[in-house]
């Protein structure tokens, strides 16, 4: 799976409060994505990494 379609699907699995928890609270998501595309890949898959370990861990 591409880096950004691995990004936008984890993204889409947040709930609100995981999506503030995370610290982004004042991007819309749709926003954020574009954004998110200038990204470098190591920081994208570093963020994907921090996404994944949120859903990992709910309660």
């Amino acid at each position: 799976m591409k880096i950004n379609e691995e990004f936008k699907d984890l993204i889409d699995e947040l709930t609100e409060k995981e999506w503030e928890d995370w610290c982004l609270s004042w991007f819309d998501k749709d926003f954020f994505t574009e954004t998110y595309n200038n990204w470098e890949d190591e920081t994208k898959l570093e963020e994907i990494e921090n996404l994944k370990e949120i859903i990992k861990n709910r309660k």
